[in-house]
């Protein structure tokens, strides 16, 4: 596909008929977009807030309010794809000195407990 650098306005294609249209709806959605990933980022500040207490009182679940508060460990990823170097011939322990790891991190999730009638 062979695409031009910036020549002119899109009434210049014909093809581009719904153009006008469709770039008003995308910076809409763009806007209302801006707004959730501000409030999803709130909303993760939050849920690393309940896990750094759960954490703190050593705890790995509670209910609370009718819902089933749970801290979730996940191991760091492996940035390495030790199948395919096994596959390739190389030696288990070449793959673990090249093997790194990230950090390991944690997240909490909060869901209603079974059979609760929460209010939204």
């Amino acid at each position: 596909m062979d695409t031009k650098a910036h020549t002119g306005t899109f009434t210049d294609y014909p093809t581009l008929v719904d153009l006008p249209q469709l770039v008003a709806d995308q910076r809409l959605l763009e806007g209302k977009v801006a707004t959730l990933e501000k409030l999803a980022a709130e909303e993760k500040a939050l849920r690393d807030r309940i896990d750094a207490l759960l954490r703190a009182a050593g705890v790995k679940a509670v209910t609370c309010n009718g819902y089933d508060v749970v801290h979730n460990p996940r191991a760091g990823r492996t940035a390495i794809d030790r199948d395919r170097l096994l596959a390739a011939g190389v030696s288990p322990i070449d793959i673990s000195f090249a093997t790194t790891t990230g950090k390991a991190t944690s997240f909490v999730t909060v869901r209603p407990m079974m059979g609760a009638q929460v209010a939204a």
